[in-house]
Order: structure tokens, then C-alpha cells, then sequence
């Protein structure tokens, strides 16, 4: 399991970690208990300076209840990591433990079970560990009597939300006659105007896939979903793999959707697909109609492109 999760992180995460037996954080700034609770067994390092708690980025009272409820908390000056792990699961973004981060400011997480990720983001913080100060009574009774300085509370706006895809998908298409599509050549060049501005390349070369009828991938497909593009021309068996390429923009009309991405230059034969699917242990992939890819087979299919 791997998606992107942005905005109100925290609320999404809250009621994930909630029966999670053992949680490890380094959190730059904490000021907020609302989101996540740590206890006896979990280990939580941020930045007690203080600096931080002169300025209210992170609470002594909020320390002193996780430190009470039984947690392992360490002071580490100047950092500013964000990572969380429970269980088996790693969290890696731009969230402090605040209410502005829950509720008022953009942010943006990796959501992962990703071993060799969680692996790392694990001894990361051993190793910050190891060079922080222990968070005990005396530490807390002293930074409880600094005082903290009123600090302008952020606006709170009404955020849009935004859903991005965390699907991966393997489509076969067909090359379609430009002439035949000419009435929705103004759709394409608007669109292909906002995803070259999205990438702030004006001169990027932009693909796009035209789908219609009802299918789930029509239906479900979204911004930030993954395609793997098997092409080819209408009458034609030669089939051309195309490398991974995310969706940049979803545009909806009543007969039809198109989906656009970045041009990709690598691909591989059919052929050459099928004897690398074989190679990672994938054999029930098909020259066929569009499906969904499992996170396994996801995982084991981009070790094909990571060579």
C-alpha cells in the first residue's frame, strides 16, 4: 500500500493509528494532543528547545500528558522531520502535530507500508534519537515555567479538497484517426494547455487517451492514477508497452473522457513485456480489455522499468 494523502492528514490518519500497538514519530513541532496520542511504548522526538516552546510550536503541557500517559519523548533542536510509524505503516510529509497543520494549512503525506521505506524512516529516527536530549520531569518542569509568547492565530478558509488517484491501471489502446476527432480538437488544446502549465514546460510533449462507453476504468481513473499504455494500430497485432505515466488531467464530456499524461519515450515489444512479466512472476496479464493492477503486482511490475 502506497498513496498520497493531502490536506486534513491528520484527521485521515487519526483513525488509523488509534489500535496501532506501538507508534514512533520524529515530529518537529507538537502543540495539539487532538490527533494522535502517544503512551507507554511509543517514542516521540521533536524540537523541545526553548526556542520552539517560547513560541508556542510546541506545547510543554501536550508533552507532559503524552510523558504521563507513558511515552518515550526526546528533544532534538533544529529538526524539522515529519515522520510517523505505526505498525507496519510509515507516514513521511510536511505535518507538525498542530491544529493549523489539521486544520488550516496544505499539506501533504506518503502513506506507505513499503518495507524498505518504513526500514529507513525506522533508523532515521533511532538515529536522531540517540543524539537527542530524554524529555523527564526535570526537563518538563523546565520548559513548563518558560513563557510562550501570543502568537497570531492562523485563518482559518475553507480548503478545497483534493482526491488524488492511487490507482494503477494497464489499458490497451488504439491509435485513432485525428480526422475523425476534429470537432474536439478545442478540448484537447485547452487541456493540453493546463497540463503544460502544471509542468511548467511549455513545450512538453503531451499524450492523451480517449474512452468511451461505460468501463470502470472511465468510471473510477483519476489525476494522479498510474497507466500502462499496451498500444497498437487498429488491424495491427504488434503491440507497444509504454513506460508507467501518471494521469495529469481528467476531462469529462457527456460521450466521452480523456485522460492526459506525459509523453513517454521508452517502451518495450509485447514480447519483451511478456518475458519480463514472466521474469518478476506475473502471468495472467493479457493483451485484453483495461484492469486495475493489485499493489503486488504494481510493485513487481515497476522493478521492470527500475533496471
Amino acid at each position: 500500500m502506497q498513496r498520497i494523502l493531502t490536506d486534513n492528514v491528520w484527521q485521515q490518519i487519526s483513525p488509523l493509528t488509534r489500535k496501532a500497538k506501538r507508534k514512533m514519530a520524529a515530529l518537529a513541532y507538537v502543540s495539539s494532543p487532538s490527533y494522535l496520542s502517544f503512551r507507554k511504548g511509543d517514542i516521540l522526538i521533536c524540537d523541545a528547545s526553548d526556542q520552539a516552546i517560547r513560541s508556542g510550536e510546541t506545547s510543554a503541557a501536550v508533552l507532559e500528558q503524552f510523558y504521563k500517559a507513558g511515552a518515550e519523548i526526546y528533544s532534538c533542536p533544529y529538526l524539522h522531520a515529519k515522520v510517523l510509524i505505526f505498525d507496519r505503516t510509515a507516514l513521511i510529509g510536511s505535518c507538525n502535530l498542530s491544529e493549523s497543520s489539521a486544520k488550516v494549512l496544505r499539506e501533504l503525506a506518503i502513506l506507505t507500508s513499503d518495507i524498505s521505506t518504513r526500514s529507513q524512516a525506522l533508523a532515521y529516527i533511532h538515529s536522531i534519537k540517540d543524539s537527542s536530549f530524554p524529555v523527564d520531569e526535570t526537563f518538563l518542569k523546565k520548559i513548563s515555567k518558560i513563557p510562550v509568547l501570543k502568537r497570531k492565530s492562523l485563518r482559518r478558509t475553507k480548503r478545497p479538497t483534493i482526491h488524488l488517484g492511487n490507482r494503477t491501471w494497464i489499458i490497451r489502446t488504439y491509435r485513432l484517426n485525428p480526422e475523425r476527432y476534429k470537432a474536439e480538437e478545442p478540448f484537447v488544446e485547452t487541456a493540453e494547455k493546463e497540463v503544460r502549465e502544471k509542468l511548467h514546460d511549455p513545450d512538453a510533449e503531451i499524450s492523451w487517451i480517449r474512452w468511451a462507453g461505460k468501463s470502470t476504468f472511465r468510471s473510477l481513473a483519476r489525476e494522479g492514477d498510474t497507466i500502462i499504455e499496451m498500444t497498437s494500430e487498429r488491424k495491427s497485432n504488434r503491440v507497444t508497452v509504454s513506460t508507467p505515466a501518471a494521469i495529469l488531467k481528467r476531462q469529462d464530456n457527456e460521450k466521452w473522457t480523456r485522460f492526459y499524461y506525459e509523453t513517454q519515450e521508452d517502451s518495450l515489444s509485447w514480447t519483451s513485456f511478456q518475458r519480463e512479466l514472466r521474469r518478476v512472476g506475473i502471468n495472467q496479464i493479457k493483451k485484453n480489455s483495461p484492469r486495475e493492477l493489485t499493489p503486488r503486482d504494481t510493485a513487481l511490475i515497476n522493478v521492470i522499468w527500475e533496471k
